[in-house]
């Protein structure tokens, strides 16, 4: 017998899904405020050549701010969060991939309304994501 019976199942996907979307709007509405903040951090995590940067940080707010809106709105849910995984998983590799050589940065988040440097627990926040994310997908499949 399941837990949940699949009307709340459904219910809760919704809220998260809606969470979710709101977060990945917001922090990408921040990114575009403080833009030249943005791309600094960006370039900050030092693996990228100077020459693309600008366009990564467009890139990476157009899917943000669009995948967010299209989460609220539950379009292409499932092609929409595979994309957002996709940069929590770029992002978390570049964390710990400075986090292993010692490289304590700004992870450009928030842009520049919270300075917040690197750490583990931003590899736990984007697994966590991830793990929400894929979960909204499951629920779309079985409906």
């Amino acid at each position: 017998m399941p837990l949940l019976s699949d009307q709340w199942n459904r219910r809760l996907s919704k809220v998260v899904t809606t969470g979710i979307g709101v977060y990945f709007m917001s922090v990408a509405i921040l990114k575009i405020v403080s833009f030249e903040e943005f791309v600094q951090a960006v370039k900050n995590y030092d693996l990228l050549p100077t020459a693309v940067l600008v366009h990564f940080s467009i890139l990476i707010i157009l899917i943000e701010l669009i995948g967010g809106g299209a989460l609220v709105l539950n379009i292409c849910v499932t092609f929409v969060s595979r994309a957002l995984a996709g940069t929590l998983i770029m992002f978390t590799i570049a964390v710990c991939f400075n986090l292993i050589r010692g490289t304590i940065v700004d992870c450009g988040c928030y842009g520049s309304a919270m300075s917040d440097a690197i750490g583990w627990r931003h590899v736990l926040q984007n697994v966590v994501l991830c793990i929400l994310l894929f979960r909204a997908v499951m629920m779309v499949r079985n409906k």
